[in-house]
């Protein structure tokens, strides 16, 4: 064996050779069925809206109005960034 093979050894290689594989974590786990949960209500909620039967005058303005709603909850959910500076944060 040369110095150059042991270079190129890493954990997931070595446990390959005797026939074991690296435990993924609780929380790659979470991430991932999180993940797919995100995925599967924003298809969910793109179905639900463009198969809603109205016009596409009255879609696109319920389209903007629950985008803009959206954006004003998320700006009363985040801190404002003077107020964080002033408190020391």
């Amino acid at each position: 064996m040369k110095l150059e093979d042991i270079k190129g050894l890493n954990k997931e290689k070595i446990l390959s050779w005797v026939g074991l594989q690296v435990a993924s974590s609780a929380t790659a786990k979470i991430l991932s069925m999180a993940a797919l949960l995100g995925l599967g209500v924003l298809v969910g909620a793109s179905a639900a809206v463009l198969l809603t039967p109205r016009t596409g005058k009255q879609l696109r303005n319920d389209i903007r109005r629950r985008l803009r709603n959206g954006s004003d909850h998320m700006a009363d959910l985040l801190p404002d960034s003077t107020e964080a500076q002033a408190s020391g944060a």
